[in-house]
């Protein structure tokens, strides 16, 4: 089966993989250290609930791991998506150089680090 072209990711690209998904680097990083995605390998704006679930579950899980270096990063609506018809999830850290945008995307806060101590 032919991968779309959102689904054609290069292997240095991807953070975590299994059946259901795949955790990638963003290609625009928009001033972010990190900023990284959850896609389904499902084609489909609109994949099952227990999927939509389960792929932002691990999204947090590698999320944890890959922002450790805040307090606290936020998995974002795809409200601004470039893929009006794939289903994913940003993670990003509020670093970048969209702040704005972030703040005008609905998002859930990820706490890493109860309280940010040197």
């Amino acid at each position: 089966m032919k991968k779309c072209n959102f689904c054609k990711f290069k292997k240095s690209e991807i953070r975590y993989e299994d059946e259901l998904i795949w955790i990638v680097n963003t290609k625009d990083k928009k001033g972010h250290k990190e900023r990284i995605m959850v896609v389904t390998k499902q084609h489909t704006k609109n994949p099952p609930k227990k999927v939509q679930e389960y792929a932002i579950k691990k999204l947090i899980e590698v999320g944890k791991k890959i922002f450790n270096y805040v307090p606290a990063f936020c998995i974002l609506s795809d409200r601004y998506s470039r893929f009006p018809n794939h289903w994913h999830r940003v993670a990003s850290d509020f670093r970048g150089d969209d702040i704005e945008q972030i703040i005008d995307t609905p998002h859930k806060v990820i706490w890493i680090k109860k309280r940010w101590r040197k």
